[in-house]
């Protein structure tokens, strides 16, 4: 008996986050184009929201291909380039103050963050400007509302 009332009480956990899951994503593939209509079309409040939920509707599937697959490329794309100059700057570093050295270790600290931050000032962009793309695609091409 309590096995079974075990089984039933995950069954009904993982149903649960199943659904949350679901619709927290739909949420925020619905309005995650507000903030657009707000800078683009000086839409505020509601309006936005509406605005960007229209954009989405009928279409979720499409509208989170457009906007993950970017992402995860460009995300891919700077970990490989942030590997490969982290570990460029440490063969520099060991090569010019030798491996275990107080300087070494400052100097690899110090580069890490730095590589890690310009990597990021040049991603972080392309993410908003890809979004922007998506979302000047869907205004441009609505569904029409049946």
């Amino acid at each position: 008996m309590v096995s079974a009332i075990r089984w039933l009480v995950m069954l009904l956990g993982a149903v649960g986050l199943g659904a949350g899951l679901y619709f927290a994503i739909r949420f925020a593939l619905q309005y995650s184009f507000a903030q657009y209509a707000l800078i683009l079309h000086g839409r505020h409040g509601m309006a936005a929201l509406r605005q960007s939920r229209s954009l989405a509707q009928n279409r979720l599937l499409s509208v989170a291909i457009r906007l993950i697959v970017p992402k995860l490329i460009y995300g891919l794309s700077a970990l490989l380039i942030e590997v490969a100059a982290t570990t460029l700057y440490q063969w520099i570093i060991t090569a010019t103050t030798g491996a275990g050295s107080d300087l070494y270790l400052r100097f690899s600290a110090i580069g890490a963050i730095l590589i890690t931050v310009v990597i990021e000032m040049i991603i972080n962009p392309l993410f908003v400007i890809t979004d922007t793309l998506v979302y000047k695609d869907l205004e441009e091409h609505p569904i029409a509302s049946s």
